[in-house]
């Protein structure tokens, strides 16, 4: 039976019409793939909500689009050459960002940006911040024992403390000043810590004890802990990077947290652990000191 013309022809008006799928090569590089690594890597330390410097912040899709201080949209869809984010990135002037004395952006990395601006600089599907967590390797554990990253003696050289990644160890030692294997019982461990611990000191009573330590891009934190115990006395967060040192005053009045970059605020943020006094000399020392580790940890991360 043959189907009239008319009836034909209203069958393909109304036909349903099913639109071309566009693959993701076509779409072109996504936020999270092509954007996202390189933030994370080279600009989330210095542009991120809590301490945006020139007020440009890179912690969200939406604070990156708003630019900094005076200077307004970073990013021209469709448009790299007038792009100011690669534009500082790819300059050979004093202008370049970032530092050169920071870790730089890959060529590869650079790439993936310019042709994600030059697809749309499509957004995310969820502009989440970035501190919500780092995109990390699936990488294989190790089965033998990790590297130390930090020790220290207490002041009577009677305990022994060793990180080791996120933990810590406080053994008693011997004469020889290694710890004693048949005083398990002796031992307190500490495990789960909030990141990799790069620095413990004992207090100079041997009663308590300070360590540092975080995740890179991320988070930092000064811990106070019972060096007896190992019972935790108090948390000095808030850092939006990982922390090279945390020490105590002589007298332990005064506790203080550093970073490596010179210019952030928190970098010597020294807090009060005794009734108030005058701890001006207190708080030099301890200035100094947090200087020093500075000054260490930034030729070490220059080797």
């Amino acid at each position: 039976m043959r189907m009239p013309l008319a009836l034909f022809l209203l069958a393909l008006t109304v036909a349903p019409v099913t639109p071309a799928k566009v693959s993701a090569a076509e779409a072109g590089p996504s936020y999270e793939e092509a954007v996202l690594p390189l933030l994370r890597g080279s600009c989330v330390g210095c542009h991120n909500d809590a301490e945006p410097e020139s007020g440009f912040s890179v912690e969200t899709f939406a604070s990156l689009r708003r630019g900094g201080d005076g200077q307004g949209d970073t990013v021209v869809p469709g448009n790299p050459a007038a792009s100011v984010l690669l534009q500082r990135m790819e300059s050979t002037g004093d202008d370049h960002m970032p530092p050169m004395n920071h870790p730089q952006p890959s060529a590869a990395e650079v790439q993936h940006l310019r042709d994600w601006i030059a697809a749309g600089a499509v957004p995310p599907a969820e502009d989440h911040p970035l501190s919500m967590g780092l995109v990390v390797p699936d990488l294989p554990g190790s089965s033998g024992p990790q590297p130390v990253t930090a020790l220290a003696y207490s002041p009577d050289r009677s305990r022994l403390a060793v990180a080791r990644g996120r933990s810590l160890e406080i053994a008693p030692v011997g004469p020889d000043g290694l710890p004693v294997a048949s005083d398990a019982d002796g031992v307190v461990s500490l495990g789960d810590l909030p990141g990799k611990v790069m620095a413990v000191h004992f207090a100079s009573d041997g009663q308590r004890l300070v360590l540092a330590g975080g995740t890179p891009g991320l988070s930092g934190q000064a811990e106070l802990r019972d060096a007896v115990s190992g019972r935790l006395l108090m948390a000095f967060a808030g850092h939006r990077d990982l922390l090279y040192d945390a020490e105590l005053s002589p007298d332990g009045s005064l506790a203080g947290d550093g970073g490596l970059r010179p210019h952030d605020p928190a970098l010597e943020r020294c807090r009060r652990l005794a009734p108030p006094g005058d701890r001006r000399p207190q708080r030099r020392r301890l200035r100094s000191r947090l200087a020093s580790r500075r000054r260490h940890a930034r030729l070490s991360e220059r080797r």
